[in-house]
């Protein structure tokens, strides 16, 4: 596990990914003449570009600061052209035609950028890594691009062509805002920069876990801010004595410093009330508590096979493989169909 989320891995499950989407999109692109999965798969093969400025800058010579930076840029440019080609597009507007090729094609490209941004986030986060965190927010872009093809193609369908146009454009407006505001936070001066202010995915799993251990430890006793982060160094100390990286999420950057900023969140956010040093659960905090504890119960329930759970996952699987099978089989005709509408 250790080694699955280390840095060296993560880079090379980056290549790995990019690689197969890239030619994918590309030798499917050519078969059906599709301009859209064309330009998407050039562009996975140009993302391959951040990695070695990854390895090299930030890896290697611990540049990682500057590297961060052009990752961002890079992100900030695609953002332009995306704006451009989708003004373009909406202006001279051309027909679409979908495809089952670009449609798996587009779901498969979503779970792989999935997986990366969540792998890169936690990753990144865990290790401290600004590069590999900015990283995640590209493969973020790269995820609500697949999103945006899909939702295009699916008008399409009703000969409505403009949406994939402006789904576009919406899409690059944010990725060029969000661009603009990471950058803003990367050319701070060193001491007034704050990793923490890079949000990413990943980010939940922890405050899902900080948020829990604090409301809990609130609610079970009355505590003082000092009394609260005291046992929580506590805890974190002997957990990773026992646990190791499994304690954590293998996130060494975890200490003091994080849970109080985070703490600071929940009194800003009415979680909390500070009176007389004490600290207090409000109304708000407690449904939140409880919620957060109905979703834990719910997943250990699910993990509980009381009789006949495996056997449903297993026959859901089974339609999944065989519907997948069919539809790939029946692909020409229901492109016919597609084309027919």
């Amino acid at each position: 596990m250790r080694l699955f989320f280390s840095k060296t891995s993560v880079m090379l499950a980056s290549a790995f990914f990019l690689i197969i989407l890239s030619v994918s999109k590309i030798s499917i692109g050519l078969q059906l003449n599709s301009q859209g999965l064309l330009t998407e798969g050039f562009e996975n093969l140009t993302d391959l570009i951040k990695i070695p400025i990854i390895v090299v800058l930030g890896l290697k010579f611990k540049k990682d600061k500057l590297a961060s930076i052009m990752i961002i840029l890079i992100m900030i440019f695609t953002g332009v052209t995306l704006i451009w080609s989708g003004i373009e597009n909406l202006l001279r507007q051309e027909i679409i035609t979908p495809t089952v090729q670009a449609y798996i094609i587009g779901f498969v490209s979503m779970g792989m950028n999935s997986g990366l941004m969540y792998l890169k986030g936690i990753v990144g986060r865990s290790s401290g890594n600004l590069s590999i965190l900015s990283d995640s927010k590209d493969a973020e872009l790269n995820l609500k691009l697949s999103i945006g093809v899909l939702i295009g193609l699916t008008f399409a369908i009703f000969k409505i062509y403009f949406v994939d146009a402006l789904v576009g454009i919406i899409i690059a407006v944010l990725v060029f805002k969000e661009g603009i505001e990471i950058l803003w936070e990367l050319v701070k001066k060193e001491e007034e920069f704050d990793i923490t202010s890079i949000k990413i995915y990943a980010d939940s799993i922890y405050e899902n876990r900080l948020t829990g251990y604090i409301l809990g430890s609130i609610r079970r006793e009355n505590l003082t801010r000092k009394r609260l982060i005291e046992n929580f160094t506590y805890g974190l100390k002997h957990g990773r004595m026992y646990y190791e990286g499994f304690a954590d999420f293998f996130y060494k950057e975890l200490g003091s410093e994080i849970a109080e900023k985070h703490l600071d969140k929940l009194i800003e956010g009415g979680y909390i009330e500070l009176l007389d040093k004490q600290l207090f659960i409000t109304q708000k905090g407690l449904q939140a508590f409880y919620r957060a504890k109905v979703k834990e119960f719910k997943q250990r329930s699910n993990k509980i096979d009381a009789g006949g759970h495996q056997v449903y996952k297993s026959l859901y699987c089974i339609i999944f493989i065989v519907l997948l099978i069919l539809i790939i089989v029946f692909a020409p005709q229901i492109n016919s169909w597609f084309a027919s509408l």
